[in-house]
């Protein structure tokens, strides 16, 4: 094949381009290997295998459920506490959380609400300090509104 594409190049100096060209390839992945941070464990199967690990039991005396199971031995579920762990893990914490973040918009809502008419507030009171008496303000109020009434009646 290399013939082919480089009659004039002959078999060794082809291998020891394609060589070079590996060797490039390889320090380059190296660079980049080293560079990046190993990737976490992110999976859910991770995590709740991890949270089930109490409700394992060694079916030999005086064994590790972790060496039992890496070793390829059988080891013994207790089944309520894998079903508590399940329930907690998959119904009410889930639920919890939700009514954590859903109490937490409704407050953080209300409170920028109150905020932002406190501060409209403020700021219109200092504007009808800064322009002077109430009444000329209300008067140039009613005749703005007077305005606008009458356009979109007409």
């Amino acid at each position: 094949m290399t013939d082919a594409a480089y009659p004039d190049l002959s078999q060794e100096m082809a291998l020891d381009a394609a060589q070079m060209h590996h060797q490039r390839v390889e320090a380059a992945r190296r660079r980049v290997r080293a560079t990046m941070p190993p990737i976490p464990e992110m999976r859910f199967e991770q995590a709740y295998l991890r949270s089930l690990m109490p409700a394992l039991q060694s079916d030999t005396a005086g064994g590790d459920v972790k060496s039992d199971i890496a070793g390829g031995k059988e080891v013994a579920v207790v089944w309520n506490k894998a079903a508590w762990i399940t329930v907690r893990d998959q119904v009410i914490s889930p639920f919890l959380q939700g009514a954590f973040w859903g109490i937490l918009s409704l407050i953080s809502g209300s409170v920028t609400g109150a905020l932002r008419a406190s501060w409209s507030a403020s700021a219109k009171h200092d504007i009808q300090r800064v322009v002077g008496s109430g009444d000329s303000t209300s008067l140039r109020k009613s005749a703005a509104g007077g305005v606008e009434t009458a356009a979109v009646l007409h």
